[in-house]
C-alpha cells in the first residue's frame, strides 16, 4: 500500500530526550536530536521513545499526528540513529487538532482489489447538443452482522465518478468501497483485527493471497446538520498504511467471485469469517496463490494446507443436516451414538466390577474420543454432493473424481506429514484443486448461495 506523501519527516514523543524521524517506504530513520562531536554518549545524552500498545507517536512537519507500529522492539536508551522497518503506520488526515488514537467508529476500504470484485458494467453516456451527460449510477449491498466486536453495519458498493470539461469527458466506476461501521468504538488493536478479516474476505473471493486496497481510512462519528434535521455522518480521521511485500493481484472480475454474484449472501460469508471456531475452514486459507503467476502450479505444501482446509469444511458440513450434507451428518450422528454406547458399556462395567486402573481408563477414553471416519471417505462424500457443480472448475482438466483419487490424495498428504516424501504427480494436484472447489462450494452453500449460482461461479474458473 503506497503512501503518496512519502517521504515524511517529523518529531517523536519521548520518555526522555528528543528524537526526529525520516520515513521512506516503511523505513523509519529515527535520529537523536542531541548531537555531539565526541563518540561517547552518556545516559543523559540518549533518548527513549514513548510507546503505547506497541505504537510510538509523533507529529509530522506538516502538522499531522502519526502512529508507528514497533511491536516489541526496544525503544529505550537509544543514542544516534535507529533504523526501524515497520509493517504498518497511521497518519492523521487533517492537522487541525491532535488525533485521538484510542478508538475509532468505522473503517472504509477503497479501490484496489475491490474494483476487481464487481462484474463489468457499462457507463451510460448520452450526447446532447453542446456536450455529453453521464448517468449517475451506483450499486450497494448493506446489512448488519453480529460479531465478537458487537454488531457491525457493512456497506459494500461502487458509484459512477465523472468529470466534464469543454474538451474532455472522463468517467469511471473504479470507485469500489467497503465500510464497516461499529456499534461501539474499537481500539486500534481491534481495528487491525477487523482489517485482517476484511482482507480474508477479499482473499477468499479473488482466490489470491496478494490482495490490497488503494486506501484504508479510519473514521469517527459526528452529527451533521441538514435541512431535514441532524443526521449521523463520518469523517476520515486517519489513514492506515500496511506494508505488503508483493505485487498486487490483477485478477479480473470475470475470473473471480464477485460481490454482485453473491448478493446479500456475502454478509453470511463475512459472519462466518468472524466465527471463532477451531474447525473454521475460512481460517485455513494458506493454500491461496501468492501471485497471479503462482496460480499456475501447486506444491506439496499446498496439498497439506488443502487437506486441512477440506477437513475443517467436512466437519462443519457434518454438523448440518441438509440435502448436501445429509450423509456426512447421518454418519456423524451414527458414530457419536456408537461411541456413547461404548462409553456407557465402560462405565457400566466399572460400576459392576470396580474401577479400572486410572491410566487404562484414560487410555480407553482417549481412544474412543479419537475415533473418526477416514478423511479420504469424508473428502469423497463431500465431493460427491458437489461433483455436478464443480465439473467445469478447471478449463484445462474436466474430471470426475473417484474414491481412489481422494485415497491417493490423503496417502500423499499423510506420507508427507510423517517424513516419507514422494513426487507430487499431476493427478494428486488436480484432485487437490477439485477438493478446494468442493470446499468453496460447500462454504458458499452454508452461506445461502443456491446451486445455480454455484454452477455459474465454477464456469468462471475462479481457481485459475
Amino acid at each position: 500500500m503506497k503512501d503518496s506523501e512519502s517521504p515524511r519527516s517529523g518529531i517523536l514523543d519521548c520518555e526522555n530526550g528528543s528524537a526526529s524521524f525520516y520515513c521512506n517506504d516503511f523505513n523509519f530513520y529515527i535520529m537523536n536530536n542531541f548531537v555531539k562531536r565526541e563518540g561517547t554518549y552518556y545516559p543523559q545524552d540518549t533518548f527513549s521513545l514513548k510507546t503505547d500498545n506497541q505504537f510510538i507517536h509523533g507529529l509530522t512537519h506538516d502538522g499531522q499526528s502519526i502512529a508507528i507500529f514497533v511491536g516489541d522492539t526496544n525503544t529505550s536508551s537509544l543514542t544516534s540513529v535507529f533504523e526501524l522497518q515497520t509493517s504498518a503506520y497511521l497518519v492523521q488526515c487533517s492537522n487541525r487538532t491532535d488525533c485521538n488514537w484510542g478508538s475509532f467508529d468505522s473503517i472504509e476500504f477503497c479501490g484496489g482489489v475491490l474494483n476487481n470484485l464487481f462484474s463489468y458494467r457499462n457507463i451510460s453516456v448520452t450526447y446532447i447538443p453542446g456536450g455529453y451527460t453521464v448517468k449517475d449510477d451506483d450499486y450497494m449491498l448493506s446489512d448488519s452482522i453480529g460479531t465478537p466486536y458487537g454488531n457491525i453495519e457493512v456497506d459494500i458498493g461502487w458509484y459512477t465518478a465523472h468529470n466534464v470539461n469543454p474538451k474532455e469527458l472522463t468517467a469511471s466506476q473504479n470507485t469500489a468501497y467497503m465500510r464497516f461501521i461499529f456499534e461501539k468504538p474499537l481500539s486500534l488493536e481491534d481495528i487491525f483485527k477487523n482489517i485482517e478479516t476484511a482482507r480474508s474476505l477479499v482473499k477468499f473471493m479473488s482466490y489470491r493471497d496478494n490482495v490490497e486496497f488503494d486506501s484504508i481510512n479510519l473514521q469517527k462519528r459526528y452529527m451533521l446538520d441538514t435541512p431535514d434535521g441532524t443526521i449521523e455522518d463520518f469523517y476520515n480521521d486517519a489513514q492506515v498504511f500496511i506494508r505488503n511485500n508483493f505485487a498486487p493481484s490483477q485478477k479480473r472480475p470475470v475470473d473471480s467471485i464477485c460481490f454482485d454474484d453473491l448478493g446479500t449472501h456475502v454478509f453470511s460469508l463475512l459472519h462466518m469469517l468472524y466465527e471463532d471456531k477451531s474447525h473454521n475452514p475460512l481460517h485455513f486459507l494458506e493454500f491461496l496463490p501468492n501471485s497471479d503467476e503462482a496460480a499456475k502450479w501447486i506444491s506439496s505444501e499446498h496439498i497439506r494446507e488443502i487437506a486441512t482446509f477440506i477437513e475443517c469444511e467436512t466437519y462443519q458440513s457434518s454438523q448440518k443436516n441438509d440435502s448436501k450434507s445429509k450423509k456426512l451428518f447421518d454418519d456423524s450422528v451414527r458414530l457419536k451414538n456408537l461411541i456413547s454406547k461404548f462409553k456407557q458399556t465402560l462405565y457400566q462395567d466399572e460400576s459392576e466390577n470396580g474401577a479400572l486402573p486410572e491410566n487404562v481408563h484414560q487410555l480407553l477414553e482417549r481412544k474412543l474420543n479419537r475415533i473418526a471416519f477416514p478423511s479420504r471417505d469424508s473428502d469423497f462424500c463431500l465431493y460427491e454432493a458437489y461433483k455436478d457443480i464443480t465439473y467445469n472448475i478447471l478449463p484445462y482438466c474436466k474430471k470426475i473424481l473417484t474414491a481412489n483419487d481422494t485415497k491417493e490424495f490423503r496417502k500423499y498428504r499423510n506420507d508427507e506429514t510423517h517424513g516419507n516424501y514422494g513426487l507430487l504427480n499431476f493427478n494428486i494436484g488436480i484432485t487437490g484443486l477439485y477438493l478446494v472447489a468442493t470446499g468453496y462450494c460447500s462454504i458458499l452453500h452454508r452461506a445461502g448461495v443456491d446451486d445455480a449460482t454455484l454452477k455459474q461461479l465454477c464456469t468462471k474458473h475462479f481457481l485459475c
